[in-house]
């Protein structure tokens, strides 16, 4: 092995002069154990849809090789906002064609550190656009509906306000557009299996795509109550029936008693030998809560609180 004496020397400096420095000087101040601040994206050219978002994040690098994210914390500057700005978020608007550089700047009591990157911004070029979303829908139901664009290098969604949607038959389903999100509402007096077609155009273009709804049977969009009898379940009573007040996608309002997944809170004194079977075994006295869920990993679900007795 090849003794470094310089190394030596320095490292024993070292320690002298820590030593001697009190344990306040133990601690380096944030600024000081700051390695880098890392940008992401790094220097990109994208073909984004007009009006789209970029998003940026800031991370500080410490020199211990840890790391935090800083994204709001930075100062964010765009050289030209005539082609991008950038919000207090990192978020970045693109308006135009054209070249910017993206600042991000952290400032640690005196220490100011600094990161650019290079964006880019190049005509579009949209090749095709696809419609997202199921194609068989409830009746009643609605379904969100995105176009996605394929510009080659990148697949972006596309904004609503540059697709034009339609559907062909608005007696099966109907467009509607809320929050920049696009809806196909379901007619509940349509019939099973009817069909139309949806359509998007991406602005006055020959781009577009078209996929075929089909309606499929209603689903439970709502469980408003339950019912049991007996109405005083006691523990002489060896068996207890359920029954949920229902309202389907389509409208309709049922009493439901296999159509949904039965659950006990205490299988002690209330238990579901089949969760999909309405039927309960009394196990002993207590007070439970019942509760209906239209399936196992559905949030549509009600809850109610019942006591077992003594006879």
């Amino acid at each position: 092995m090849v003794f470094n004496i310089k190394l030596f020397i320095f490292t024993l400096m070292s320690i002298v002069a820590l030593a001697f420095s009190g344990c306040s000087d133990l601690k380096k101040s944030k600024d000081q154990s700051i390695n880098e601040l890392i940008v992401f994206p790094f220097d990109n050219a994208v073909r984004p849809v007009e009006g789209s978002n970029i998003n940026y994040k800031a991370t500080v690098v410490f020199f211990d090789n840890s790391f935090e994210v800083v994204t709001e914390d930075v100062t964010w500057s765009s050289s030209n906002t005539t082609v991008a700005i950038i919000e207090n978020n990192g978020s970045v608007t693109v308006n135009d064609i054209g070249y910017t550089i993206i600042t991000a700047k952290y400032q640690v009591g005196n220490s100011v550190f600094e990161k650019n990157v290079r964006l880019n911004i190049r005509e579009n070029l949209l090749k095709s656009i696809t419609i997202i979303g199921s194609t068989n829908v409830p009746l009643g139901a609605s379904q969100l509906y995105i176009a996605r664009g394929d510009f080659g290098e990148v697949s972006l969604p596309i904004p609503t306000s540059l697709v034009t949607w339609e559907s062909i038959n608005p007696s099966v389903a109907t467009i509607r557009e809320e929050s920049l999100s696009i809806f196909a509402d379901t007619n509940s007096s349509a019939t099973v299996d009817e069909t139309t077609i949806i359509t998007a155009r991406y602005k006055d273009t020959a781009i577009d795509d078209a996929i075929t709804l089909t309606i499929v049977d209603p689903v439970i969009k709502e469980i408003t109550g339950i019912s049991y009898t007996p109405v005083q379940p006691t523990s002489d009573d060896d068996k207890i029936t359920f029954a949920a007040n229902v309202t389907w996608s389509d409208g309709r309002t049922t009493t439901s008693t296999n159509d949904v997944v039965w659950r006990s809170s205490n299988d002690n004194i209330i238990v579901f030998n089949n969760i999909l079977r309405n039927v309960g075994t009394i196990l002993s006295v207590g007070d439970v809560n019942i509760t209906a869920k239209k399936d196992l990993f559905s949030p549509i679900t009600y809850t109610e609180s019942l006591e077992v007795v003594q006879p």
